[in-house]
């Protein structure tokens, strides 16, 4: 036991006697306590609720306008933020009132609203009320034949907050569909939509939405008309990209009959925890960044996995892929490092595209050392560390493999590609097990490869040819095709192609997802889990 530690009585004294030092630690107590109580509301802030909810400017199915009786379904569901639509602003027809602002002051909650088109001597359009006062806010107008449509985006410290109204006409709906889109692939935190979509699950529209958005809500359950509700139009969803770890505790359309036509939303959230810490180190004179993760009790002489992002993605954009849960259900360490910038300020692997001529950052020698310092610091195996990543990152795989580094065993590019140089320059390869994932619709990294150059990344070659190389480098000329299981409604059909040679021969997998786009295929496969099965033929025993 260590000795306690006893203040001189002198010193008592002194701070018991004198005012100005009691004034002082007074003060000092106080802001102590008000830290502790601030870092003690962070941690017990607990699930996010989320609700949109189509109030029809409080119209309710008795025609009469209540704003207390909207007001009172909101307080009893107690959301932490509101995607509201159908909301005049100081219109002749509600009396010069502002509705988001009347419901607001009764359920004090923060409003802010965005305007679609100017009605009625007012404004006409939707609006988010939040228990948090928003950092930012920007409206965009969207397309709408029979009015003018509008998407709202609320910033808010951990995230950020969508809410729209959609067309009733499907051409519009689908146009909209790419402007959100493209104004979510911006975002830089999660992002939720949620709103009056005027359309049914299944319908085009909604299966669009589902490739680049997680559906939150229980889309059985109907939310128009609300007295007896035989249709879903009302939905809550979460980008894909950058979306944190969740869990949706419940999903529920409320039981409101009559405060308007349609019944609200209400999607309550637990963010799962982080896995893994952020950490900084000098490599080759630069500083760069990585997270890394190893599951708890995790043995000595473990697997590592690194996992690299695409360009001008970040660690944040990876860590959700489904690799640090492969790596607690297979036991191995898995590591996110961070690219460098390029001269565009994009973050990126150094892998020879025109526009990286002045990039002077050796990214091989990046990742080795890297890996060899995990490897030492957290006595992982030497023998067992293998190396995948997407887009860019699935190109810096394909350089690992020609480059004929020894640190990384196995390489599995996803939707990657191999640029031209790269055979020219590396003559002399060595044989290493190769796993390529790519979709043939992929209009980024296109699957009938681009020598011209058309798209800007560079000269590259046909996806089935780059694999060709590799199935004749390993001598393994034997194909074995097995089509996956589908994963579920809107999943892509997946091909693999496994070439496979004698006892010793590394093998080459081409999974070949029909149709698929420029993306992860977590849709469509656990593809962490397709991965970590290619790597694990090629585990070694720790000497």
């Amino acid at each position: 036991m260590g000795k306690k530690r006893e203040f001189p009585a002198g010193l008592i004294a002194i701070f018991a006697c004198n005012p100005i030092i009691v004034v002082f630690m007074k003060k000092i107590f106080s802001l102590m306590l008000v830290l502790l109580l601030s870092l003690t509301a962070v941690f017990a802030a607990g699930p996010l609720k989320i609700m949109s909810y189509n109030v029809r400017n409080a119209k309710g199915m008795d025609n009469a306008v209540d704003f207390g009786r909207v007001a009172k379904v909101i307080l009893e569901a107690a959301p932490d933020v509101v995607a509201v639509q159908e909301l005049d602003s100081m219109t002749v027809r509600y009396g010069k009132k502002y509705v988001l602002g009347e419901i607001a002051s009764r359920v004090n909650m923060h409003p802010t609203y965005f305007p679609a088109i100017e009605f009625g001597g007012g404004k006409y359009g939707i609006g988010v009320l939040s228990k948090e006062k928003p950092l930012s806010f920007k409206g965009y107008s969207l397309p709408g034949r029979e009015e003018q449509r509008a998407l709202l985006v609320a910033e808010f410290e951990d995230y950020l907050f969508a809410c729209t109204h959609l067309s009733l006409t499907e051409e519009d709906r689908m146009a909209s569909l790419e402007i959100i889109k493209k104004i979510a692939g911006e975002s830089t935190k999660p992002l939720f939509l949620a709103g009056d979509m005027n359309d049914l699950p299944g319908s085009p529209f909604i299966k669009g939405l589902q490739k680049d958005f997680h559906l939150l809500n229980n889309i059985a359950e109907m939310t128009f008309p609300a007295p007896l509700p035989d249709r879903t139009l009302d939905y809550i969803a979460l980008l894909k990209k950058g979306a944190p770890d969740y869990k949706v505790l419940k999903a529920e359309v409320i039981a409101e009959p009559m405060a308007s036509d349609h019944r609200p939303v209400m999607v309550e959230l637990e963010i799962q925890e982080e896995k893994g810490e952020v950490f900084t180190g000098v490599f080759d004179g630069l500083e760069r960044s990585y997270k890394f993760y190893a599951p708890e009790g995790l043995q000595q002489g473990a697997p590592l996995v690194f996992v690299l992002h695409g360009y001008g993605a970040r660690i944040e954009h990876v860590d959700d892929k489904g690799f640090s849960e492969a790596a607690e259900k297979y036991g191995f360490a898995v590591c996110y490092p961070q690219g460098a910038k390029d001269g565009r300020g994009n973050p990126c692997w150094n892998v020879g595209y025109p526009f990286q001529e002045n990039m002077e950052v050796d990214d091989v020698s990046f990742l080795c050392k890297l890996a060899e310092q995990l490897q030492k610091e957290y006595g992982l195996s030497a023998e067992n560390t293998f190396c995948t990543g997407m887009s860019n990152g699935g190109e810096m795989c394909y350089l690992m493999a020609y480059c004929g580094q020894e640190t990384f065993k196995a390489v599995a590019p996803i939707a990657g590609l191999t640029m031209e140089w790269m055979p020219q320059e590396y003559k002399r390869t060595r044989k290493i097990p190769l796993f390529e994932i790519h979709g043939t619709n992929d209009k980024v990294s296109e699957w009938t490869g681009d020598l011209q150059n058309k798209g800007g990344w560079g000269a590259y070659i046909a996806v089935p040819d780059a694999v060709e190389y590799w199935v004749r480098r390993n001598g393994c000329r034997n194909e074995v095709v097995e089509n996956l299981p589908l994963k579920g409604d809107g999943a892509h059909q997946v091909i693999a192609h496994r070439f496979v040679g004698k006892k010793n021969a590394p093998q080459v997998w081409l999974y070949e997802v029909v149709d698929g786009v420029h993306s992860w295929f977590n849709e469509d496969m656990d593809t962490a889990g397709e991965i970590w099965k290619f790597f694990s033929m090629y585990l070694v025993s720790s000497r």
